[in-house]
């Protein structure tokens, strides 16, 4: 929601040449694709690994609210940069055209920016499900399948979409153009991941978070602990006094 409210307000396509389209927008029927496919792999999350803590649990609203806002925030800019991008394939200056990419019409921008929007969501679930890096805990076949079938459907669906759906607010992409879509999405879901670690570890060192929590309580215990062994060792040396 928040990339196609800046699209809305920040990037006009009519500026760079197609003067149909005041503001960008995708059909809905794409919307509706994104949502069905993107809530079927989130569904699969409930059956995810996870690591049980060894202290009771919280909410920690802070650390909840800041990591969504930059999961979400790299998500956004990364598919308004290639919105930009995409719309200015018809110049002879566009840096997608010295990576050896096609001009665009305005129907395969949209659908560019349908395979990039349904790969970006899919992909940060993988990285929101960490603290740490993506590949510190490997997912669960119930998740890895969930999200191999959605991406894969929106990939297959972005190259045959006139011959699927043959709506004309939307035309079919180029393999390589779908291949190029793929590794931008990859490039920045490493970068996503790492600033989210940074987010992470930052927090923590402000004392804010579940980690901080977490290690706040084992701190505690350990003190308990310690006390009560002083004690014991007090006790048994008086006993062994005599006293």
């Amino acid at each position: 929601l928040s990339f196609f409210f800046f699209a809305i307000l920040a990037i006009h396509p009519n500026t760079f040449g197609f003067e149909d389209h005041l503001y960008f927008k995708l059909p809905v029927i794409a919307l509706v694709v994104i949502t069905i496919l993107n809530d079927g792999c989130i569904i699969s999350i409930a059956y995810d690994h996870v690591k049980p803590s060894h202290t009771p649990e919280k909410w920690h609203f802070t650390e909840i609210f800041v990591v969504a806002v930059v999961l979400g925030g790299v998500a956004v800019v990364s598919s308004l940069l290639l919105l930009y991008w995409g719309l200015n394939t018809n110049e002879p200056t566009s840096i997608l055209k010295k990576f050896g990419m096609s001009e665009l019409d305005y129907g395969q921008v949209c659908t560019m920016i349908y395979l990039k929007v349904s790969l970006s969501d899919f992909l940060t679930v993988f990285a929101a499900r960490t603290t740490g890096a993506f590949f510190s805990r490997l997912p669960s076949y119930h998740l890895g399948i969930a999200a191999m079938v959605a991406m894969g459907a929106s990939t297959v669906l972005s190259h045959y979409w006139d011959d699927i759906l043959d709506l004309p607010e939307m035309k079919s992409l180029t393999w390589k153009w779908i291949g190029f879509v793929w590794a931008y999405c990859l490039v920045w879901f490493f970068l996503q991941d790492i600033i989210k670690a940074i987010t992470y570890w930052t927090l923590y060192k402000m004392n804010i978070g579940s980690e901080a929590h977490h290690q706040g309580l084992m701190a505690k215990k350990e003190k308990v602990v310690m006390k009560r062994d002083n004690r014991r060792a007090l006790t048994h040396e008086s006993v062994m006094r005599g006293e």
